[in-house]
């Protein structure tokens, strides 16, 4: 059993201490992840629409599997967001292939159900996820937990996932942005720049939970849905003024060749809530186990809203 990684502790937490201790993912079926898409297909098109679940493999390669399957390239299989490996999840793909029939498995992948549609599945297109997830070995007060999940925003970091094992994707990325951006593989770009991007709005959001000022609106701030949102970095000028600028340039001053990387290769600047809260929260404790049903909306993660309540652990796969 390891520690939980790539949480350097100025990434620090909103309530302060923990109120318990846990084990995460002691096997994959503790972390189920059901993928929220609601658009309506049409019935027709030369995209198949594929929802699987797969145990204990990434994204990318249930991508390489199925465009394997169905004779294609890798570009023609699409997703709308990146799944945890060591999980149970389901989500959909979306396959160019206008002949090709159905299939009921695809080495290791279920097939739960299939459609054709006009347009590619895109990058954002699901609503967000939903976590069923048993966290063993608990110890400290589940009222509080209770009483308090759910109820208030998180902070939105990104979760250790995006950084890699043993947090080794930010060296790697942060090596590339000071060697000048060198050519390298497609996926190991796209890998280093949301490596930065994550790494600096981790690093800004940390920023403002310890000065207090997260999730209350400052003067200056951009905000949506009443909520204050960080720079996703990329060319352009920040909406933001005031406090919230000042923060948001101290953070662009202390990783002057992230910026440069990220401006360099044409991303233009997003924003992306500092808070979030947890939906649909269905919490039960039974001994030393706690099971834990909520929904996020797309790109928040769950073991960022876990790790505000307690301090969970790794079981290694």
């Amino acid at each position: 059993m390891s520690s939980t990684q790539a949480w350097p502790p100025e990434w620090v937490r909103a309530r302060g201490a923990a109120i318990g201790t846990g084990v995460l993912r002691r096997s994959p079926q503790d972390f189920r992840v059901h993928e929220l898409f609601e658009r309506p297909l049409a019935g027709e098109g030369e995209h198949l629409y594929l929802l699987t679940e797969k145990v204990e493999i990434t994204t990318v390669a249930a991508q390489s599997l199925l465009a394997r399957a169905f004779g294609v390239s890798r570009v023609d299989v699409s997703f709308a967001g990146m799944k945890d490996r060591c999980a149970v999840t389901r989500q959909w793909f979306s396959v160019r292939t206008p002949l090709s029939e159905p299939r009921l498995a695809v080495d290791g992948l279920a097939i739960l159900r299939s459609c054709r549609h006009r347009k590619k599945l895109r990058r954002g297109d699901h609503a967000g996820n939903r976590f069923e997830i048993v966290i063993r070995e608990f110890r400290g007060s589940f009222r509080e937990f209770r009483d308090g999940f759910g109820r208030s925003h998180f902070p939105n970091y990104f979760g250790p996932q995006r950084f890699g094992r043993n947090a080794n994707n930010i060296s790697a990325a942060l090596d590339w942005a000071r060697k000048g951006q060198p050519p390298t593989r497609r996926f190991a770009r796209s890998l280093h720049i949301s490596t930065l991007r994550s790494l600096m709005f981790n690093d800004l959001l940390a920023n403002r939970v310890d000065a207090g000022h997260w999730n209350t609106p400052q003067l200056g701030d951009a905000l949506v849905d009443g909520v204050p949102t960080g720079p996703l970095w990329g060319r352009g000028r920040p909406p933001t003024r005031g406090t919230p600028r000042d923060c948001e340039d101290a953070v662009a001053a202390r990783h002057p060749e992230a910026v440069d990387a990220l401006e360099w290769v044409g991303l233009r600047q997003e924003r992306r809530v500092l808070g979030c809260i947890p939906e649909g929260v269905d919490l039960n404790s039974q001994g030393d186990e706690l099971q834990l049903n909520f929904s996020l909306p797309a790109g928040t993660y769950a073991t960022s809203a876990i790790r505000e309540w307690i301090d969970y652990s790794e079981t290694p796969h």
